[in-house]
C-alpha cells in the first residue's frame, strides 16, 4: 500500500455519497465531517457532478424549449438547402425572420452569467470549506 492511501483511509468515515435524484438536484449537499482527506475529495467529487447536472438541466429547460420551435417554425426548407436536424439549427432561420437572432444572443448571454455565476457559487464554498480544514 502506498503511503499516500495509508495517510488518508477512513477506517470509519460517518459521509457517504448520496444518489443524485431530481429532488436533490437543487438542494445543496450537506457538509461532512471534514478532518479526513479522504472523505473531502469524496464530497468535492459529489459537488462536482451536481453543479455539472446543475449547469445542464438548467439550460436544458431554458433554452430547448424556447430556441427549438424558433428555429422550426418559418424556417427555411429543403429548397434553401436544410434538411435532417439542420431544421432544428441556428441555420435555419430564413432572411425575413433576422429578428429571431436576437432570441439566441439573449440566451446566450444567460447561459454564459448563469455558468459563470454558478461556478462562483462553487468556488466559494470551495474556499470556505478548504479555510475551515486549516
Amino acid at each position: 500500500m502506498y503511503s499516500y492511501q495509508r495517510a488518508h483511509e477512513i477506517p470509519d468515515s460517518e459521509w457517504k455519497p448520496i444518489p443524485l435524484h431530481l429532488r436533490t438536484l437543487f438542494s445543496p449537499i450537506p457538509d461532512p465531517d471534514l478532518s479526513h482527506a479522504s472523505g473531502f475529495e469524496n464530497y468535492l467529487f459529489d459537488r462536482y457532478l451536481q453543479t455539472l447536472l446543475r449547469i445542464f438541466v438548467l439550460l436544458g429547460v431554458v433554452i430547448l424549449p424556447a430556441l427549438l420551435p424558433l428555429n422550426i417554425v418559418d424556417g427555411r426548407n429543403e429548397l434553401g438547402g436544410v434538411r435532417g436536424l439542420d431544421r432544428l439549427s441556428y441555420s435555419n432561420i430564413g432572411l425575413s425572420h433576422t429578428d429571431r437572432y436576437w432570441a439566441h444572443l439573449i440566451l446566450a448571454i444567460f447561459a454564459i452569467i448563469s455558468v459563470c455565476s454558478i461556478i462562483y457559487g462553487e468556488l466559494r464554498t470551495y474556499f470556505r470549506l478548504q479555510s475551515s480544514l486549516r
